[in-house]
């Protein structure tokens, strides 16, 4: 039985240091990469503030737009909810 048990606890220090060394490897690519990307600012593929600022405006103007008129005061037609179905309990 001990015979057993040592050899499940070497292939565990052995399923470990692998786990820890494809982690480590990991990690080591990733920070590789992460040094060799250009910098969010000089990139040339992000639009600029203005531009998003400017774009962002015209979307909500748009959809300003596509709103329904608002109500006269005398119109009771749309000061009421809607009514839903009765439901059974």
């Amino acid at each position: 039985m001990l015979y057993h048990v040592s050899y499940l606890v070497a292939a565990c220090y052995l399923l470990v240091g692998l786990v820890l060394t494809a982690l480590r490897e990991a990690h080591r690519e990733e920070r590789a990469a992460t040094s060799r990307r250009p910098d969010r600012a000089g990139s040339r593929s992000e639009p600029s503030i203005e531009q998003q600022r400017t774009r962002l405006r015209h979307i909500l103007d748009d959809l300003q737009q596509r709103l329904p008129a608002p109500a006269e005061p005398g119109d009771k037609r749309a000061a009421t909810p809607p009514t839903r179905p009765a439901t059974r309990r």
